[in-house]
C-alpha cells in the first residue's frame, strides 16, 4: 500500500467527518422530489391541452 501523506492527502478530524457524512439518500430524495415536480407541471400542461381542443 502507498504511503498517502506523499501525494498530500490528509487525514479527517472529527468536525470534518461528520460534516461529510451526509451519504446519497438526500440526494436521492431531492432528485425523486424535482422529478415528481417536473412529471405533475407536464402532466397538468397535457390536460390542459387535451381538454381545451376536445370540442
Amino acid at each position: 500500500m502507498t504511503n498517502l501523506e506523499n501525494f498530500g492527502v490528509q487525514e479527517l478530524n472529527a468536525k470534518e467527518i461528520k460534516e461529510t457524512d451526509g451519504g446519497i439518500i438526500p440526494l436521492l430524495i431531492l432528485a425523486y422530489a424535482v422529478d415528481a415536480l417536473i412529471l405533475g407541471t407536464m402532466a397538468g400542461f397535457y390536460v390542459r391541452m387535451k381538454t381545451r381542443h376536445n370540442h
